[in-house]
């Protein structure tokens, strides 16, 4: 009698334990339905909004390293624009492979589309998409106006030219070039990923209700877990049939009780199979030795009682195929507890991310490929900076001295038999004198062109006001009769090397001083403005000016916009200017009109 009332007092308990374990089952049920599953969407296109802005870094990056190439001399900007275009194009990524960036120009020109080879090198300004959007002119408006962001809009999917979507994608300026790369996701692709994470979910509730089920037999009939985990596997295939990741149980020896179907697509292995494994047969060394690593780590904890710390571990491990391969897996290990809170067994969750591990690979191939070429580059720099001085100071000692000889000569001749000479022979013996001086002038001009080039930049809090005064009273004193006005803003500080700006500075003042020489009265200003952020300093003179569409040559070596006998000059100040702002990383330009004078800007990164 009291062994019966024994039993059905166990019964009734078994009853109440496993009627709380569904009622928690169903309160999980509809937090999920109604709480977790309206905001899957938006957490998905979170992460893929971050997703792409990433994959934009990655290709900012990849503009960048070129650029520094440009900078450093050793590439000219058209070459690193198209190796950095050709890298640009040949980088996919995803499952895949179809995941791909493309490039366009602040003025709407395609530059770089994969898929779409047909609008490279076309203006898309009024380009539109089935709705009627702008979207290359919304591009740019953004990259301008913010440097990054994202666009959604409709277009053609992948090589399918037929078949429009929906996509969502992150744009970013890359201001050097002003160009903007891009890259983006079709949110019908979001519906997939959806599906992969409710199976999951519902797998993993599955897993929630079968091991607790399991868990419960085992207090009420004493039975060891894994025969009651192995009795329940029919009750959840189903559900993790439609997974497409591998869920594995495996008990606290290492045994796998129970592998889903999904390992048949990823590894070959059928279920059965599988399961038949042991857990040395289904990573390599190296991966063995870090699951058994962390797991030990998470033993260790259980035993000092603080296992309410860590409840699961991540990693990646490789692991073998059937046909003795390796893949590589994004496992997600979670140790199950029996009702005590006592470890019971192991679940994990596995992804393969193969194709990730590859596409890592092959960047860090392109990497070490990109910064050999670069030490290449950089050793035949140095070669020719080492020719280049050896060039120089021939240039230095061998051109003066036959310089200095037609110079000493000439005048002899003049001075001692000038009189035996006729005009047209004292002409002659003057243009000669005048010619070996502007060849002297032209070989100093030179050399200091190579020097500004090669010189170690020293770095200093610049008073460009105090010099441009400087340079104006040198030049007043040497030309006492010319009535100039000039207007200097004072206390324009800048962070650079005073040597070299006091040379840029007095070739740009010289040439403004000489170019306003037939203008009365004649003035000059020198100030500074602020453009979008960035200070632009100018020097502007009512000279004589040049016409306007010559602008982008006269920075050119030997460019003369007007004869030596009109204004003197060897046609390299401004070369040697030009040289001085791009070592600053600055930026110089300027404007001008035939009678009305010129204006040359520039801007000093110090």
């Amino acid at each position: 009698m009291a062994g019966s009332l024994t039993k059905t007092k166990k019964k009734r308990n078994f009853i109440k334990l496993l009627l709380a374990i569904f009622t928690l089952l169903i309160v999980i049920s509809l937090m999920y339905i109604f709480l977790i599953l309206p905001s899957l969407r938006d957490d998905i296109r979170q992460e893929k909004m971050a997703q792409t802005r990433e994959m934009v870094d990655v290709g900012l990056s990849v503009l960048q390293r070129y650029h520094n190439m440009e900078e450093r001399g050793i590439m000219s900007r058209e070459d690193a624009q198209e190796e950095a275009g050709q890298m640009i194009r040949s980088m996919h990524y995803g499952d895949q492979e179809l995941d791909y960036f493309w490039i366009n120009d602040f003025n709407h020109e395609v530059i770089v589309h994969p898929f779409r080879p047909d609008l490279e090198g076309m203006n898309v300004y009024e380009y539109e998409d089935p709705e009627g959007f702008l979207l290359f002119q919304e591009f740019v408006d953004i990259s301008k106006e913010k440097g990054e962001g994202h666009v959604s809009y409709s277009w053609q999917y992948y090589e399918e030219s037929d078949r429009v979507e929906e996509k969502l994608s992150y744009v970013a300026a890359f201001e050097p070039w002003e160009w903007i790369i891009g890259t983006g996701v079709y949110l019908t692709e979001f519906e997939t990923i959806i599906a992969e994470r409710r199976n999951i979910a519902l797998a993993l509730i599955a897993m929630f209700f079968l091991v607790a089920s399991a868990l419960i037999a085992y207090y009420y009939k004493g039975k060891i877990i894994e025969h009651e985990l192995l009795e329940s596997e029919e009750k959840y295939r189903l559900i993790a049939d439609n997974t497409a990741d591998v869920i594995s149980i495996l008990d606290l020896d290492f045994r796998y009780l129970y592998v889903s179907p999904a390992v048949f697509n990823i590894k070959g292995f059928t279920p059965e199979e599988a399961v038949l494994r042991n857990l040395e047969e289904t990573m390599t060394t190296d991966s063995l030795k870090k699951f058994f690593r962390l797991f030990d780590r998470q033993m260790a904890l259980e035993e000092k009682g603080d296992s309410e710390t860590v409840r699961k571990f991540q990693l990646e491990t490789e692991e073998y195929t059937k046909d003795g391969s390796t893949i590589w897996m994004d496992s997600t290990v979670t140790i199950l507890r029996d009702e005590s809170n006592k470890p019971i067994g192991i679940m994990a969750v596995c992804k393969d991310i193969t194709n990730l591990k590859e596409a890592e690979k092959e960047l860090k191939y392109l990497n070490e490929e990109l910064e050999k070429r670069v030490d290449e580059r950089t050793a035949e720099l140095e070669w020719m900076n080492k020719e280049l001085s050896a060039f120089t100071y021939s240039v230095s000692h061998d051109l003066r001295a036959p310089l200095r000889s037609i110079q000493g000569f000439s005048e002899a001749v003049l001075e001692d038999h000038g009189a035996g000479l006729t005009e047209e022979g004292i002409d002659y013996l003057k243009r000669v004198v005048s010619a070996s001086y502007q060849m002297s002038e032209l070989i100093d001009d030179l050399l200091k062109l190579s020097r500004v080039t090669r010189q170690e930049l020293y770095y200093d809090q610049v008073d460009l006001s105090s010099m441009v005064e400087a340079h104006v009273q040198y030049l007043k004193e040497n030309d006492p009769q010319r009535k100039v006005e000039v207007l200097i803003t004072t206390s324009l500080y800048v962070n650079g090397d005073a040597a070299l700006l006091r040379i840029a500075l007095n070739n740009l003042l010289s040439n403004a001083w000489k170019f306003t020489s037939a203008v009365d009265p004649a003035w000059i200003k020198f100030g500074a403005m602020q453009n979008n952020g960035c200070k632009i300093y100018f020097i502007a003179d009512n000279g004589i000016g040049f016409e306007n569409k010559k602008a982008d040559k006269i920075f050119n070596a030997f460019q003369r916009l007007h004869s030596f006998q009109e204004y003197p000059g060897t046609g390299i100040g401004l070369s040697i200017v030009q040289r001085i702002i791009e070592r600053h990383n600055g930026r110089i330009w300027c404007e001008g009109e035939p009678g009305n004078g010129a204006t040359f800007y520039f801007t000093l990164q110090g």
